[in-house]
């Protein structure tokens, strides 16, 4: 859990804060729509990184919660040494 807060930091440094894209307005009139221009190539390309590098995470989370329910079951099945 720890290793993903830290890559969705890094993803939130590198990506979204300095995603840099040319906004202008359309018309003077209509100050509301704006026209966004990104390199979708590149921005695809390093999106479907990223989504493979998330399901990597997920992947290593749920055997993770195999590891701790097997722990969990076998510590319920033990002897209590209090009784």
């Amino acid at each position: 859990l720890e290793e993903l807060l830290k890559w969705s930091h890094k993803l939130c440094r590198k990506h979204l804060m300095p995603l840099s894209v040319s906004l202008q307005a359309k018309d003077s009139d209509d100050d509301d729509e704006v026209t966004v221009s990104v390199d979708r190539d590149r921005f695809m390309d390093e999106f479907f990184e990223q989504v493979e590098e998330i399901r990597g995470f997920i992947d290593k989370i749920s055997e993770n919660v195999e590891e701790v329910k097997r722990k969990h079951s076998a510590i319920l099945a033990s002897p209590n040494p209090d009784e």
